[in-house]
């Protein structure tokens, strides 16, 4: 019989075909139209319906989108732009899909709490943010999580027209989304939930 943490873990190696496959349309679409990103009307309709509990961190997810995760997903040479509605449709379908894999980290933090790691509880009891990031680390974790996107994205290019120039590309690229930005941000929201939730119980 699976724990809740094992079933959770399981729909996060689904979760992330789908975000895999969401990013390479996003990466498929190229270039978005010169200020595009700087339109307060695009930040207005980006943001991923979002749950209670992602909500604080809805702004600290988009602005990492657009400053981080485009610049990695477009093209490193100038090419035409595409039309804004394709841009932004591809946009809002990988932030939601980066924000329902971010919310079932929140999953894996609530397990946590609610198992017996005392030092865990202490950390998050006195608002330790750099020691209950130690603590909810694990490398290996890690590891077998980007062996898994350069595997889906292996996938995706033999199963999708992936023009050669991305194909080339678009492994290292997500190997390196992940591992710079999507990893570190989980690690950091699960601290952060956390501690909200152990300095309330106090």
């Amino acid at each position: 019989m699976s724990t809740p943490l094992e079933d959770i873990r399981r729909l996060l190696v689904h979760r992330d075909t789908t975000v895999v496959n969401a990013l390479a349309v996003r990466a498929l679409c190229g270039r978005a139209p010169d200020g595009f990103y700087s339109d307060s009307r695009c930040h207005k309709i980006l943001p991923p319906a979002q749950s209670t509990a992602m909500a604080p961190f809805a702004e600290t997810i988009i602005a990492g989108y657009i400053n981080k995760v485009i610049p990695l997903l477009e093209p490193p040479v100038i090419t035409h732009p595409t039309d804004s509605d394709t841009v932004l449709r591809a946009d809002s379908n990988a932030l939601s899909a980066l924000t329902v894999r971010l919310e079932l980290s929140l999953q894996v933090a609530a397990c946590k709490l609610d198992g017996k790691n005392t030092a865990l509880h202490n950390a998050a009891a006195n608002g330790d943010k750099a020691a209950v990031e130690t603590l909810i680390t694990y490398p290996s974790v890690e590891q077998l999580v980007l062996l898994r996107i350069r595997s889906r994205t292996a996938d995706y290019i033999r199963t999708h027209n992936v023009p050669p120039a991305l194909a080339s590309r678009l492994p290292a690229t997500l190997h390196s989304l992940y591992a710079t930005w999507l990893i570190p941000l989980s690690r950091a929201i699960q601290a952060a939930w956390l501690i909200d939730a152990a300095t309330k119980d106090c």
